[in-house]
């Protein structure tokens, strides 16, 4: 008797494609989309400082408000990318022309970042003094200490770039770091009790008086310093409440936060979240972690 064969087994399954690689492509950044702010000025400050400032609910207020704000436009960062979307936010406060994907390759051909993010505020310095042509100062010990610097270099109409931790509503808030994040300051409110300040005495200081929110008055940006330093120098900020106009890049609205929390959240960037840690490959994170790098500091940048 013949014996039949067995047939033949059926053919292997094509190889699978590789996996994709964690490892970031360098400089491989989509196109940011800038959007301009509401092209009445005033109308998007009253937008926020109703939203924010229930005393503005009542004309009869005792509370007197001094704004000053440079407009900047707004930027919606892709990945990781706070801190630089910050910075080309604080050029256009400058009229510089530069965009965070230029920003990137930079950063990256440096060494300071491998996606987008800066976990050093020296390394925005640099990139200010390298990128922009401007000047930067990188300030350390926290805005509370430096709260005179701070607030004159707002009221002169110049930008602060601040790491934070942002709230799921990105709100400062106190996270440990696990939430840093990064914001550029382009203006303040101080909140003054009305006896502090005469209407006459407040036009002086060229102020003008908001025609919706009586009490509201708007500073004219001057671009005599002198000018701005003597109106510093006349009015006892330290006798307000003070908030700060802030952007960045995970919202297209202007934001304001009280100035006080705004130190405290920066105070409390101490650790990185242990999802970075997990995946530090892909981040540059400087040796002693985010407390010599972020904690306490902020970079003030003039031409």
């Amino acid at each position: 008797m013949s014996s039949s064969l067995p047939p033949r087994p059926p053919p292997l399954p094509p190889v699978p494609p590789p996996l994709p690689s964690k490892t970031i492509q360098q400089n491989s950044v989509k196109p940011l989309t800038i959007f301009y702010p509401l092209d009445n000025i005033i109308e998007e400050i009253h937008h926020v400082l109703r939203r924010k400032l229930s005393l503005l609910s009542s004309e009869k207020s005792c509370d007197l408000l001094l704004s000053h704000y440079m407009p900047v436009p707004s930027l919606l960062q892709d990945g990781p990318m706070c801190g630089l979307v910050a910075l080309q936010l604080a050029a256009e406060c400058l009229k510089v022309e530069i965009n965070a994907k230029e920003l990137l390759k930079v950063a990256q051909n440096e060494g300071w970042s491998k996606q987008g993010e800066i976990f050093n505020a020296k390394h925005i310095s640099l990139l200010v003094e390298k990128c922009l042509k401007c000047n930067a100062e990188l300030i350390t010990g926290g805005l509370d200490v430096n709260q005179e610097k701070i607030s004159q270099h707002l009221m002169n109409g110049l930008p602060v770039l601040i790491p934070y931790d942002s709230d799921g509503n990105h709100e400062p808030c106190f996270k440990k770091g696990h939430k840093a994040h990064w914001a550029v300051l382009t203006g303040m409110v101080l909140v003054f009790n009305k006896s502090d300040y005469s209407a006459a005495s407040i036009h002086e200081l060229h102020y003008h008086q908001d025609e919706m929110l009586p009490n509201v008055f708007h500073a004219e940006i001057s671009k005599d310093m002198n000018y701005d330093e003597k109106r510093f120098a006349l009015m006892d900020y330290k006798r307000s409440d003070i908030y700060v106009y802030a952007k960045h890049g995970k919202s297209k609205y202007l934001d304001l936060w009280n100035y006080e929390q705004l130190a405290a959240s920066n105070n409390n960037l101490v650790e990185v979240s242990g999802e970075i840690l997990q995946d530090r490959d892909n981040f540059v994170i400087p040796i002693d972690g985010v407390i010599s790098g972020l904690m306490g500091r902020s970079v003030l940048i003039w031409k």
